[in-house]
């Protein structure tokens, strides 16, 4: 978990504090240490293609993806997965999104899931002006 966390540059989770009331007498309580370094070439091996699948489904009857691959600098490129529920032209999508199908490039998930729903929310406002 630790070790698909730092790949996926999310934040590494805080050090949960032992409730002392729960400690007893009998029990040992032992300090672990975790390092990412020990299994950095087991993950370089076994994480290379890991990506995310970000859905949108708010006002349309199915759900539209996008999908993020991580990029040689370590980032997320986020692509549009399949067509848009709407018809609009090429053209104009570029001009929404030069980089389309490519909406962005991000460090983390919360970022893709963002700028997905922003991306989505603008094809929505362009096909209204149509």
């Amino acid at each position: 978990m630790l070790a698909g966390a730092l790949y996926d540059n999310e934040d590494l989770p805080n050090q949960a504090p032992i409730p002392t009331n729960l400690v007893t007498e009998e029990m040992e309580l032992v300090f672990i240490k975790t390092s990412y370094s020990n299994y950095a070439r087991e993950i370089e091996e076994h994480l290379p293609g890991r990506h995310w699948h970000i859905t949108f489904n708010r006002d349309w009857g199915s759900d539209f993806q996008a999908v993020a691959y991580k990029n040689m600098q370590g980032f997320w490129d986020v692509k549009v997965d399949g067509d848009l529920p709407i018809e609009l032209e090429q053209e104009k999508l570029l001009q929404l999104c030069p980089t389309y199908p490519v909406i962005c490039t991000v460090r983390r998930r919360v970022e893709a899931e963002e700028a997905f729903d922003s991306f989505i929310l603008r094809v929505k406002e362009l096909y209204k002006q149509l």
